[in-house]
């Protein structure tokens, strides 16, 4: 169980996504902008060393690597002697994406309007957010892993960043259907080349 404080604007923190490729890290210290920055396949205990070298008190943590995470976390805090390991507590994955998306929003302050979330990681989730209240409402497993997966089907042995940048020499109207392959120009009222399909 953990005690809730709202007095923590003295302290520095960082909320973890720990993903399937990625490893999404937002660094909160006092009187600094926020920092966004990511590992790209890393362990459990290299982004502990990571956490540890930045010298927070305390971090969030969400996503697929999150148990694991807490537990190496707890292990290395009943060993350490002189080495500072943050608090970590766990995050509910969907009311972290709406409090980041709210926090991140250009001139929102905390936008408590009713808007539908997406979130693109290796798959894809819609959630509905109004206000504190954040729902799933649906979903895709299509998203980075299913890219990933084809071009390492493709091109076996590619990474992420082969495929990206592949896919920006090429021409997405070889590939994608747009709205001009459908309907007659000016039919639908918005771009003939955005993608249908």
């Amino acid at each position: 169980m953990y005690k809730y404080s709202d007095d923590i604007e003295h302290l520095c923190g960082c909320g973890l996504d720990i993903g399937g490729t990625l490893t999404k890290i937002a660094i909160a210290r006092p009187g600094e902008e926020l920092v966004l920055t990511f590992l790209k396949n890393y362990s459990c205990e290299e982004v502990l060393d990571h956490v540890i070298n930045l010298g927070v008190q305390f971090c969030g943590v969400t996503g697929r690597g999150a148990s694991e995470f807490r537990h190496r976390a707890r292990c290395r805090r009943s060993e350490a002697k002189e080495e500072h390991i943050p608090q970590v507590f766990g995050v509910n994955e969907f009311v972290a994406w709406g409090a980041g998306a709210s926090k991140l929003l250009p001139g929102s302050s905390g936008a408590e309007l009713p808007y539908i979330l997406g979130s693109v990681g290796t798959g894809t989730s819609l959630l509905f957010v109004n206000g504190v209240s954040i729902s799933r409402v649906g979903g895709s497993a299509l998203g980075g892993g299913t890219i990933l997966g084809l071009g390492r089907a493709l091109i076996p042995g590619s990474s992420f960043e082969d495929v990206c940048l592949l896919a920006q020499k090429g021409k997405r109207s070889g590939v994608d259907l747009l709205l001009k392959d459908i309907y007659p120009p000016g039919q639908v009222g918005i771009a003939d080349n955005i993608t249908a399909s």
